[in-house]
């Protein structure tokens, strides 16, 4: 990626303990000046942020000041959000709320899927959202308020996630079992991490809604078999009816997504795995 006022330009990643943000953090930080945050999960090179604590935001984004904020933090697990829906609420929306409130900057803000029903698949920016589990409607509603605060923020929905990560290999932890158990009937594209870092650059420069994903619909059992046959895993992955997959929070049905806002270079499925597999240095094992 190219830099955009190189190390002199300022990022804040909040979440950097997660999936998503650990590996954003870790490959931008050679090219910026990148401070990352955490919430649970303490680590020296990171500092604490508590969203939800409205005063700990401001003192933060008044002493750091970042050209730009990227947002992957917050409840992730729409049953853990269906479970506590008050602190859902609090982390997803009120906390997304405070960084709005206080920054100063651009915002991109990462959010999902699972703000679509999953009735018809393929959804593209134009659709009309319609959450069928509170992390989705949580995740909705931060959605509006990032747009709403600056014309030249950007919400940036991705779905599928899978790669490597050295901080949280959350993907490949997921597949570590000896058997695992995967919903045949639902549906979702994915999007390998490198393919997030290699547009990144884009939608820094854009402004609004936009979705990042292969454009195809997988089922889970479908992809996890891929990644398992793919990877040379042991692991046997089994395919079992969503409703015997999910017991509490509902999941959309086919909440695949495409875009018609860009032609960005997305690997599929097959190609992104045999990446990874390359990555992880797999191939002479």
């Amino acid at each position: 990626m190219d830099a955009k006022g190189g190390g002199s330009t300022r990022i804040l990643i909040v979440g950097v303990s997660g999936f998503l943000g650990s590996r954003l953090f870790a490959e931008l930080s050679g090219q910026f000046d990148v401070i990352g945050t955490y919430f649970s999960r303490p680590a020296s090179d990171l500092v604490p942020l508590d969203t939800t604590d409205r005063k700990q935001v401001a003192t933060l984004l008044r002493t750091i000041c970042p050209d730009l904020l990227i947002d992957c933090g917050g409840m992730t697990r729409p049953d853990a959000c269906e479970r506590d829906q008050q602190r859902a609420y609090q982390v997803n929306v009120e906390g997304v709320a405070n960084l709005v409130e206080f920054c100063n900057s651009k915002i991109i803000y990462f959010s999902t899927d699972y703000v679509f029903d999953g009735e018809k698949g393929q959804y593209a920016e134009n659709d009309e959202p319609h959450p069928v589990n509170y992390y989705g409607w949580t995740k909705r509603e931060a959605e509006k308020m990032v747009l709403g605060a600056r014309s030249d923020n950007v919400v940036l929905r991705v779905a599928g996630l899978y790669g490597d990560s050295r901080r949280n290999n959350e993907f490949l932890s997921s597949l570590a079992e000896s058997v695992i158990y995967r919903a045949i009937d639902c549906f979702s594209s994915n999007l390998l991490l490198d393919d997030v870092i290699q547009n990144l650059l884009f939608f820094w420069s854009g402004s609004g809604l936009y979705h990042l994903t292969d454009g195809k619909a997988l089922s889970r059992y479908e992809f996890a078999f891929k990644a398992v046959r793919i990877l040379g895993l042991p692991t046997k992955v089994v395919g079992k009816p969503a409703r015997e997959v999910y017991c509490i929070a509902q999941r959309p049905r086919d909440s695949s997504l495409v875009s018609v806002r860009h032609n960005l270079a997305v690997r599929d499925v097959e190609m992104g795995l045999q990446y990874l597999k390359y990555r992880l240095g797999l191939y002479n094992q």
